[in-house]
């Protein structure tokens, strides 16, 4: 596992924020917004890419990228894995992006406008496209596999799991670096959603603005980052002799989110996979001992499953 959040660059102090109750949500600081009603965001600000990537390779990459390689890094060291030649075509990489280079969008355009195509840099175009994330991971590691890019606005990198997912349990890969990876602050960016006040104006409160399932929320807070995984067969994880965190068997994707737990209850891409496959999800012991604890509107609707169908279920988060 790696992740570059606004709680870190790591998954050890985001873990040490998560269990300190810290926020990572603050005023916004990469650009002037004074004149914007949301002034709050979650900014990445430990992150320095010259610890992760070669400088060279920089000016090649997008923040989101630069994320997204990170992240990789740590998910692969964590797995002690080098992809051998002989195994690169059956290892994939799947990486969700919602809404790409936006920040080189906006700074080239501004370059374009003062001085037509002479600033424009030849790396624009692989800077912004958003599958850029899995083909800079996998050119690094060396994966030869399935190489895209699910879109699906915020759930676009837990689709990208759930499609590594369903490649190795379907046999087309027998391994996939998945996840999502963001990096939107920037004054177009921020500004599209504060168009559509879509944004919390909790400016006095940042780390008190992102409450889901709140019934004084005002909107949701923008934030970047990377989180990415290391997805494996489970006979293959067991004969590694890798550290494994986690195992399931299904994943659930359709085209909304539902608000009220007795409607998520019932909808029947949540029931196919908690019923009709019998599903259950295999957490550590560390995660089971420290993480019991899910907001009272989530947990109604596991509850409402738990009543009907005598399978324990157990939820890390939500």
């Amino acid at each position: 596992m790696g992740l570059v959040t606004p709680l870190g660059t790591g998954v050890e102090k985001n873990w040490a924020a998560l269990m300190s109750g810290r926020s990572g949500i603050g005023p916004i600081t990469r650009f002037e917004c004074a004149d914007f009603p949301s002034r709050i965001a979650g900014e990445v600000r430990d992150f320095v890419a010259e610890d992760w990537i070669e400088r060279r390779e920089i000016k090649k990459m997008d923040a989101f990228i630069q994320y997204a390689v990170a992240a990789a890094q740590m998910a692969m060291d964590q797995a002690g894995w080098k992809i051998a030649p002989e195994e690169a075509d059956r290892v994939g990489t799947i990486v969700g992006v919602g809404m790409g280079g936006i920040q080189s969008i906006e700074q080239f355009h501004t370059l374009y406008r003062e001085s037509r195509l002479r600033r424009v840099s030849p790396f624009f175009v692989a800077k912004v496209i958003a599958n850029l994330a899995p083909g800079q991971i996998s050119i690094r590691f060396g994966a030869k596999g399935v190489n895209y890019t699910p879109t699906s606005a915020c759930a676009s990198g837990a689709n990208a799991i759930g499609e590594a997912f369903r490649n190795i349990r379907d046999g087309y890969q027998d391994a996939v670096i998945a996840g999502g990876a963001e990096a939107a602050l920037c004054g177009l960016g921020v500004g599209g959603f504060v168009a559509m006040r879509a944004l919390s104006t909790r400016n006095d409160a940042p780390e008190r603005a992102s409450r889901p399932f709140d019934r004084g929320r005002d909107g949701f807070v923008v934030a970047e980052g990377a989180g990415i995984l290391v997805l494996e067969e489970l006979e293959r994880a067991v004969r590694a002799e890798g550290q494994v965190l986690l195992g399931w068997r299904d994943v659930p994707v359709d085209a909304d989110m539902p608000m009220s737990p007795a409607v998520l209850a019932k909808k029947p891409v949540i029931r196919q996979v908690f019923i009709g496959r019998g599903a259950d999800v295999i957490v550590p012991d560390a995660l089971e001992r420290k993480l019991y604890v899910i907001r009272k509107t989530a947990s109604a609707a596991i509850q409402r499953l738990r009543l009907t169908h005598s399978r324990e279920y157990y939820v890390p988060s939500m």
